[in-house]
């Protein structure tokens, strides 16, 4: 989860960067809106797609279990439990903003539905008016086009400001904007979701404003745009005319010079975009797979055994157990010690079908007595909670790594 979860914060920071150094500037709106979605989209599958296992039984690569650090001084059982803690801690901080903000979004949700179905609605063609109290902002979510009830319709100011937000309408911008918002409460901690979500609104804004000024002077647009702003928005889920923040950032666009049509080759930037999302994703798993392999010196495909299964071993007790009885029983050699000898030690074994560690191996050696000492104390473990695939137990080879560094 924690893997895939940042995997796809760098895959939005990727495709960000691409629309802030290619695209910000553009007034094809269109374009910038489908490569916006396509990269927040692309962010969220591209990771699994590299989670997709095609086996190869001619060459699996073993499963290594946490690598582990053997010093000089004792360790204690609160160092032990921290290394189960934080990662319980962690998933809990992220839990409580994921609910945090979903929880935001579903009462979003419901006062917009308190306010349809508390006030006057009139159904026109391709979007219904809902009448609230007097003075109240206007704005749009979905086909509600939400109006004060003294809302003046013969006004040509007035006209503009209902013909923006029938645009919205009428792009299905909300759509847009309700996705990004659940992302974001998945991805809380991202902030280049932000930042797109930031570049999505602004130009759902610019596509609404350019609507509005084809048969309209850009400077009387622009007053009306200064006449109505406002600090705050009715919701963070809807669109509303008059929102301050982006102001300056709307006119700065109207003023600006129209993209060339020549300029659109741009966008064929999202395709090495995809394609390095792909290749480091694809790359930093191959290297996984090619290290472990070169370490393991062997495949395990043979004699049933397996390296990964639906249901993994496990120590009786769990990580925190298997850690606590390595650190208690292992030494580090006094030859070791006295020779200064440190360094990474490898011990291959497999857990049979009834749980029992068998096939010890030491795969790498430092030498000083370390290799021996890693190996005798996996030899003492007792069994283990043996793999299952499709419900039936089956031998799964581990690596387990022993780091002794002296203090």
């Amino acid at each position: 989860m924690l893997s895939y979860l940042l995997r796809a914060s760098l895959g939005s920071m990727i495709f960000y960067i691409g629309y802030f150094c290619f695209f910000r500037k553009s007034t094809f709106f269109h374009w910038n809106r489908f490569y916006l979605l396509l990269g927040i989209v692309g962010s969220l599958v591209i990771p699994l797609l590299s989670f997709v296992h095609f086996p190869n039984f001619t060459n699996v690569p073993i499963v290594f279990l946490d690598e582990i650090t053997i010093g000089t001084k004792a360790i204690s059982d609160s160092f032990v439990a921290s290394n189960q803690y934080l990662p319980i801690a962690l998933k809990t901080i992220y839990t409580i903003g994921v609910f945090g903000f979903l929880l935001s979004i579903l009462r979003q949700l419901l006062l917009v539905y308190q306010k349809i179905q508390g006030h006057t609605q009139q159904k026109e063609e391709g979007h219904t008016l809902v009448f609230l109290e007097e003075n109240s902002p206007v704005f749009s979510f979905f086909h509600y086009l939400f109006l004060p009830k003294n809302f003046d319709f013969e006004t040509p100011e007035k006209h503009l400001v209902l013909q923006h937000e029938q645009e919205h309408i009428r792009q299905r911008h909300s759509i847009d904007l309700l996705f990004i918002s659940l992302t974001q409460a998945f991805f809380w901690f991202n902030p280049f979701i932000y930042l797109l979500k930031k570049a999505l609104q602004s130009n759902h804004e610019y596509q609404a404003d350019w609507a509005c000024t084809q048969n309209e002077k850009i400077k009387t647009y622009t007053n009306l745009l200064l006449a109505h702003a406002t600090p705050c928005v009715p919701y963070r889920i809807s669109h509303a005319f008059n929102h301050s923040s982006q102001i300056k950032n709307r006119i700065m666009m109207l003023y600006q010079n129209r993209s060339h049509r020549l300029t659109t080759w741009k966008y064929l930037f999202i395709i090495p975009c995809l394609f390095l999302v792909l290749g480091i994703f694809s790359c930093a798993k191959e290297d996984t797979t090619l290290r472990q392999n070169t370490l393991t010196g062997k495949t395990s495909s043979s004699d049933n055994v397996f390296v990964t299964v639906e249901q993994m071993p496990e120590f009786i007790g769990g990580k925190t157990a298997m850690l606590r009885y390595i650190y208690t029983n292992i030494k580090y050699p006094q030859i070791a010690r006295d020779e200064g000898i440190e360094g990474l030690v490898k011990i291959s074994f497999v857990v049979d079908k009834s749980g029992k560690p068998t096939d010890f191996e030491i795969k790498e050696d430092i030498g000083g007595g370390c290799g021996e000492e890693a190996l005798r104390v996996v030899k003492s473990m007792p069994d283990w909670i043996p793999g299952k695939q499709k419900g039936k137990a089956v031998n799964v080879q581990y690596n387990l790594p022993v780091q002794y560094k002296l203090e």
